[in-house]
């Protein structure tokens, strides 16, 4: 607290690995949660304050809000891909939903899929996957999510089914028809905006996959 940015850039490396340590890290009982879901609690609260990186688990494991400890130990209880995808929706929401999405969603976004992609790595690591069935495990979603892309991107360049049938002069627009138009609008934007997440989510999980490619394929990690 007080720090200016020049404190910050003078900061040895040392001390800004003790604090991300201390103040983050063991504070969210980071060494007591399951794979994956440690590193997404962990780079959350840094992100987006502790306080809110905990709710965000418990609605992962499907929990009532509770002390970390206790979430910890509950995380280790649930299917741990599905609680990571789960983790990384919530964060994403959360910063769609922010003022400042506009100017900073592009990197959040790929910060997101990037982490939900190694966060995948470490829960399938965890549960004693070999580097071979982590790889495939990871072309299933590029598979699955290249599906949910052919889906959506008609819909966002098109805007099918947003506007609705018929033409309009602009004399006989009234509110109705102006709505319309804005809520096809918006209709727009949301599918290009999922678009835009499917391939930062592709390429997260094909850059993960590339990074194993160096491990021998068949021995768990």
């Amino acid at each position: 607290k007080g720090a200016t940015p020049a404190d910050v850039k003078a900061m040895p490396l040392s001390v800004a690995k003790d604090i991300y340590y201390s103040k983050y890290w063991l504070k969210v009982c980071g060494p007591d949660i399951a794979p994956g879901l440690d590193a997404c609690t962990f780079d959350a609260g840094v992100n987006s304050g502790t306080a809110r990186s905990d709710k965000w688990l418990a609605k992962a494991i499907g929990s009532t809000l509770k002390p970390y400890k206790e979430l910890a130990r509950l995380s280790h209880q649930v299917d741990l891909p599905k609680a990571v995808k789960a983790y990384c929706a919530t964060r994403l929401s959360f910063v769609q939903g922010l003022k400042t999405w506009g100017v900073f969603g592009k990197g959040w976004g790929r910060r997101i899929a990037e982490l939900q992609a190694l966060a995948l790595v470490l829960a399938l690591q965890g549960s004693g996957k070999t580097t071979g069935e982590i790889k495939k495990e990871l072309g299933t979603e590029v598979a699955q999510t290249k599906s949910k892309q052919n889906t959506d991107l008609p819909t966002a360049i098109t805007g099918t089914g947003a506007t609705g049938a018929g033409t309009w002069n602009w004399w006989e627009w009234d509110f109705l028809h102006v709505g319309i138009v804005m809520g096809a609008a918006l209709v727009i934007a949301y599918f290009w905006w999922k678009v835009v997440h499917n391939k930062n989510q592709i390429k997260a999980y094909e850059d993960q996959i590339e990074a194993l490619s160096a491990v021998v394929p068949d021995v768990a990690v």
